[in-house]
């Protein structure tokens, strides 16, 4: 369902973060089969800030869902429940059930998932006490310029092929730092292993553990290899290394976000290469450090629609190119367009243009003073 951000967005650090705190977590349900995440958020957004919000399934009668919903501070989570009436949040005709949760009520204690400590040489057990983990991708701040590195990239199923996305990490997360440190001090720290009872499936999440005094949370993206969801970083698959992670170590999501650049538009021709020019926008990520700000425009499904930029160089409008890709910003006319002759070459012309040569366009431009940078097929 396609939707416009509304200004109330401009205050959201994170819809989907899975932030959880104290007095501040709600059990919601009658809340109507047609309402996605979004509709919740919206419902709950009005009153302040909200952390956490996820519909988690059909009713047993089948004729409404249920919902979880965290707000950011407390002073939020009360001006909620001062707007309540018989326990009901109205919102736009509706009347949604809202429970108080608290914190501790959301997670079940290790002490009770009959764990036991770490021997490499000992076969953990495998009863699934978890379930099937999948984290979700952490949402940029509104129009905030913030500093990110490009790592490399997670694919998500929900992401058109056609579509070009890259992964991006964002460094100077103030709201959430703090608990990611903490939560990595724990992750290595736990030993609590439980292992998968059959092959951990492409698209879920898990505890990696490459030696006792290390862990970090993965997902399988491929049959060898896995994605650290807080690094950025992709390590070769290794089934004696992956746990069932834990509920405790789900509540923040992963630390890495999922982009797209905002007003390109790609031709057909360029979709074979999308692996390759995220390559090179990584090279010049690394080139740039801490130079390299990103600002996200607003959503387009799973993806942060944001401008890149280093200084006065615009990453969209360097990409551009004739028959390859067009940048129209928003709000602007196009700054970008084909001239006759371009259009008539491109018509005539028997096959697209080289995406060869755009490669090597790209990164010449983008990265004059890298070393060894050019691209080989």
């Amino acid at each position: 369902m396609a939707r416009n951000i509304s200004l109330s967005v401009l205050n959201m650090a994170s819809s989907s973060t899975g932030f959880t705190l104290k007095d501040a977590g709600f059990f919601v349900k009658n809340v109507p089969l047609d309402f996605e995440d979004w509709d919740l958020f919206s419902a709950f957004s009005v009153h302040g800030l909200v952390g956490y919000c996820r519909i988690g399934g059909t009713s047993q009668d089948k004729v409404s869902q249920f919902g979880f919903v965290n707000m950011l501070t407390v002073e939020a989570a009360d001006k909620v429940r001062e707007n309540l009436k018989n326990g009901h949040l109205q919102w736009k005709g509706h009347s949604i059930q809202v429970n108080d949760v608290k914190s501790g009520n959301l997670q079940t204690s290790p002490s009770r998932h009959n764990g036991y400590q770490y021997n490499p040489n000992q076969q953990q057990k495998t009863t699934n006490l978890y379930g099937p983990i999948q984290l979700p991708f952490k949402w940029l701040p509104i129009r905030e310029q913030v500093t990110i590195e490009v790592v490399d990239y997670l694919p998500c199923s929900s992401i058109n092929e056609s579509v070009f996305a890259l992964t991006v990490r964002m460094n100077d997360d103030k709201v959430f730092d703090a608990s990611y440190e903490s939560m990595n001090e724990k992750l290595a720290q736990f030993n609590q292993l439980c292992k998968f009872e059959k092959e951990l499936q492409i698209g879920f999440d898990c505890l990696y553990k490459e030696n006792p005094k290390g862990g970090h949370r993965a997902r399988r993206i491929s049959p060898s290899e896995l994605y650290l969801v807080d690094e950025g970083v992709t390590v070769p698959y290794d089934k004696l290394k992956c746990f069932q992670l834990p509920k405790q170590f789900a509540n923040l999501p992963m630390r890495v976000s999922l982009c797209s650049v905002d007003g390109l538009r790609w031709s057909r021709a360029a979709i074979p290469t999308f692996s390759r020019i995220r390559e090179v926008i990584k090279k010049w990520g690394e080139v740039e450090g801490d130079n390299l700000k990103a600002m996200n425009l607003g959503f387009n499904g799973a993806l942060n629609m944001i401008n890149i930029y280093s200084g006065n160089s615009c990453l969209a409008q360097r990409l551009t190119r004739p028959g390859i890709c067009e940048f129209i910003p928003r709000a602007i006319l196009p700054q970008f367009f084909y001239n006759r002759d371009d259009l008539m070459s491109m018509k005539l012309d028997e096959y697209p243009p080289k995406i060869e040569k755009l490669e090597q366009e790209v990164l010449k431009d983008l990265i004059k003073d890298f070393s060894n940078s050019s691209i080989s097929n």
